[in-house]
Protein backbone atom coordinates (compact mmCIF):
# COMPACT_ATOMS: atom_id res chain seq x y z
CA UNK A 1 0.00 0.00 0.00
CA UNK A 2 1.35 3.51 -0.99
CA UNK A 3 1.76 6.22 1.24
CA UNK A 4 -1.09 8.78 -0.66
CA UNK A 5 0.83 11.96 0.88
CA UNK A 6 3.83 10.91 -0.75
CA UNK A 7 4.74 13.20 -3.87
CA UNK A 8 5.90 12.48 -7.39
CA UNK A 9 8.58 10.50 -7.74
CA UNK A 10 9.96 11.41 -11.14
CA UNK A 11 8.39 14.82 -11.29
CA UNK A 12 11.27 16.71 -13.43
CA UNK A 13 10.25 18.70 -16.25
CA UNK A 14 14.12 19.57 -17.07
CA UNK A 15 16.21 22.86 -17.29
CA UNK A 16 15.21 23.79 -21.30
CA UNK A 17 11.33 23.23 -21.21
CA UNK A 18 9.31 26.15 -21.44
CA UNK A 19 6.19 26.41 -23.04
CA UNK A 20 6.54 23.82 -24.82
CA UNK A 21 8.85 24.58 -27.33
CA UNK A 22 11.63 22.08 -28.34
CA UNK A 23 15.73 22.22 -27.81
CA UNK A 24 16.68 23.76 -31.26
CA UNK A 25 14.14 26.31 -30.84
CA UNK A 26 14.71 28.11 -27.67
CA UNK A 27 18.39 27.58 -28.52
CA UNK A 28 17.77 29.69 -31.60
CA UNK A 29 16.38 32.05 -29.91
CA UNK A 30 18.79 32.07 -27.13
CA UNK A 31 21.60 32.96 -29.55
CA UNK A 32 19.86 35.73 -31.73
CA UNK A 33 19.06 37.12 -28.60
CA UNK A 34 22.56 37.06 -27.03
CA UNK A 35 23.83 38.49 -30.35
CA UNK A 36 21.68 41.39 -29.75
CA UNK A 37 22.48 41.85 -26.47
CA UNK A 38 26.00 41.89 -26.73
CA UNK A 39 25.37 44.37 -29.72
CA UNK A 40 23.71 46.66 -27.11
CA UNK A 41 25.87 46.43 -24.69
CA UNK A 42 28.61 47.94 -26.98
CA UNK A 43 26.55 50.38 -28.62
CA UNK A 44 26.14 51.63 -25.05
CA UNK A 45 30.00 51.85 -24.81
CA UNK A 46 30.33 53.47 -27.43
CA UNK A 47 27.40 55.99 -27.26
CA UNK A 48 28.98 56.77 -23.60
CA UNK A 49 32.55 57.44 -25.26
CA UNK A 50 30.42 59.55 -27.86
CA UNK A 51 29.14 61.34 -24.60
CA UNK A 52 33.12 62.97 -23.97
CA UNK A 53 32.92 64.41 -27.95
CA UNK A 54 29.66 65.38 -28.42
CA UNK A 55 27.05 65.42 -25.53
CA UNK A 56 24.19 65.79 -27.45
CA UNK A 57 24.24 62.80 -29.94
CA UNK A 58 25.95 60.37 -27.07
CA UNK A 59 23.34 60.89 -25.01
CA UNK A 60 20.45 60.62 -27.73
CA UNK A 61 22.98 57.63 -28.97
CA UNK A 62 22.99 55.76 -25.23
CA UNK A 63 19.09 56.20 -24.85
CA UNK A 64 18.75 54.00 -28.14
CA UNK A 65 20.88 51.69 -26.97
CA UNK A 66 19.42 51.47 -23.72
CA UNK A 67 16.42 50.86 -25.31
CA UNK A 68 17.33 48.18 -26.99
CA UNK A 69 19.04 46.80 -24.42
CA UNK A 70 15.81 46.78 -22.25
CA UNK A 71 14.10 44.49 -25.05
CA UNK A 72 16.69 42.14 -26.07
CA UNK A 73 17.61 41.79 -22.18
CA UNK A 74 13.52 41.18 -22.12
CA UNK A 75 13.73 37.97 -24.79
CA UNK A 76 17.15 36.72 -23.68
CA UNK A 77 15.71 35.89 -19.80
CA UNK A 78 12.90 34.67 -20.93
CA UNK A 79 14.69 32.30 -23.67
CA UNK A 80 16.55 31.22 -20.40
CA UNK A 81 14.32 31.56 -17.15
CA UNK A 82 10.99 32.13 -18.11
CA UNK A 83 8.62 35.47 -17.74
CA UNK A 84 9.24 35.60 -14.20
CA UNK A 85 13.03 36.21 -14.36
CA UNK A 86 12.46 38.37 -17.65
CA UNK A 87 10.27 40.60 -15.20
CA UNK A 88 13.34 40.85 -12.25
CA UNK A 89 15.24 41.36 -15.00
CA UNK A 90 13.83 44.17 -16.61
CA UNK A 91 13.10 45.63 -13.31
CA UNK A 92 17.19 45.31 -12.75
CA UNK A 93 17.86 47.01 -16.04
CA UNK A 94 16.41 50.76 -14.35
CA UNK A 95 19.54 50.66 -11.53
CA UNK A 96 22.26 52.85 -12.70
CA UNK A 97 24.91 50.08 -12.39
CA UNK A 98 22.58 46.95 -12.28
CA UNK A 99 22.14 47.20 -15.75
CA UNK A 100 25.12 46.38 -17.11
CA UNK A 101 25.84 44.12 -14.50
CA UNK A 102 22.92 42.16 -15.58
CA UNK A 103 23.30 42.11 -19.75
CA UNK A 104 26.64 40.58 -18.63
CA UNK A 105 25.26 37.88 -16.50
CA UNK A 106 22.95 37.09 -18.96
CA UNK A 107 25.43 36.96 -21.96
CA UNK A 108 27.53 34.24 -19.77
CA UNK A 109 24.43 32.33 -19.11
CA UNK A 110 23.58 32.12 -22.53
CA UNK A 111 26.89 31.36 -23.57
CA UNK A 112 26.91 28.22 -21.23
CA UNK A 113 24.10 27.10 -22.26
CA UNK A 114 25.39 27.28 -25.91
CA UNK A 115 28.40 25.62 -24.84
CA UNK A 116 26.64 22.91 -23.14
CA UNK A 117 24.58 22.15 -26.23
CA UNK A 118 28.21 22.30 -28.38
CA UNK A 119 27.72 25.14 -29.76
CA UNK A 120 30.98 27.73 -30.80
CA UNK A 121 30.56 31.09 -29.51
CA UNK A 122 32.43 33.81 -30.25
CA UNK A 123 32.73 37.70 -28.77
CA UNK A 124 29.77 38.58 -29.82
CA UNK A 125 28.10 35.46 -29.65
CA UNK A 126 26.61 32.99 -32.66
CA UNK A 127 24.37 33.16 -34.80
CA UNK A 128 20.96 31.86 -34.61
CA UNK A 129 21.56 30.36 -39.02
CA UNK A 130 24.74 28.77 -37.64
CA UNK A 131 22.82 27.08 -34.42
CA UNK A 132 20.17 26.11 -37.05
CA UNK A 133 22.83 23.94 -39.50
CA UNK A 134 24.98 22.40 -36.72
CA UNK A 135 21.75 21.21 -34.86
CA UNK A 136 20.29 20.32 -37.86
CA UNK A 137 17.19 22.18 -37.34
Amino acid sequence: MSNPYEPPRNFNLGPMSHGGTSDTEQLVAIAAAQRNVNLALGAYLCCALLRIISPLFGGIGALIAFVCSLVFAYTLAKALHGTGIAVVCMVLMFVPCANLITLLLLSSQATRRLKAAGIPVGFLGTSADQVRSMLGG
